[in-house]
């Protein structure tokens, strides 16, 4: 999460990136199989927000290599905007 946190956004044009759901697990205190987030990522310029889109798919690329995340992708949905 700190690592999306992380993630380059320019103020112009206007560009955001919010996590609006996290879920998995089945029950507390112990590792999930499975676990998922919505990144909703929004930006006013077609470009930017392609820069931004592979940005998340290079950061879980480098989780994957580094083996902090197991199997492991990304699925982007257009919103039709």
């Amino acid at each position: 999460m700190t690592a999306i946190d992380d993630l380059t956004v320019p103020m112009s044009p206007k560009t955001t990136h919010n996590v609006g759901l996290i879920e998995g697990g089945t029950s507390i205190n112990t590792i999930a199989h499975h676990a998922s987030i919505w990144l909703d990522l929004r930006s006013e310029e077609v470009g930017t927000l392609s820069e931004l889109r592979n940005q998340v798919e290079n950061l879980v690329e480098h989780q994957n290599r580094q083996q902090i995340l197991h199997g492991t992708g990304v699925i982007f949905h257009d919103s039709g905007r």
